[in-house]
């Protein structure tokens, strides 16, 4: 039998469960728990997080290397471009990737997103990564030198 509340009795407060961390908790597993706490837009948050910092830093390096053109060789011009290529090259995987969207399999659609995606993951983030980091320090040496 229920228990009746009376004025002024103290009543024990404890924070209300949402129905999905009840059938999360009820079911004894956590599977699932990321689709059920998260709206599908947080999903892409991280992509996009991280896809503004790649850009940010292919930016910087392309800033860098246009304060610094003027002082530096021939030599080192087509080292820092070639260095920046594989960023270059990402960049556009990221963009031909993301205006494909999901094409059915078999279609030429559908090849150029495995392409892009094989590059994306697998191929260029460490060369990208560390030709970026040696041509910033390529053009600000060039920058700091008389």
């Amino acid at each position: 039998m229920p228990r009746i509340k009376h004025r002024g009795e103290a009543t024990q407060c404890r924070p209300k469960r949402s129905r999905v961390v009840s059938n999360v908790l009820a079911a004894g597993n956590l599977a699932g728990i990321w689709e059920a706490l998260y709206s599908p837009g947080m999903k892409e948050l991280p992509w996009m997080v991280l896809l503004g910092v790649i850009v940010l830093a292919f930016f910087a390096a392309v800033y860098f290397a246009g304060r610094s053109w003027g002082r530096m060789g021939p030599g080192k011009r087509i080292v820092g471009l070639l260095l920046l290529a594989p960023h270059f090259l990402l960049l556009a995987c990221i963009v031909v990737s993301l205006l494909n969207g999901h094409p059915p399999q078999g279609s030429p659609g559908f090849s150029t997103q495995f392409i892009c995606g094989v590059l994306i993951v697998f191929i260029l983030p460490l060369p990208a990564l560390v030709g970026t980091v040696s041509a910033l320090v390529i053009f600000t040496r060039a920058r700091v030198s008389p």
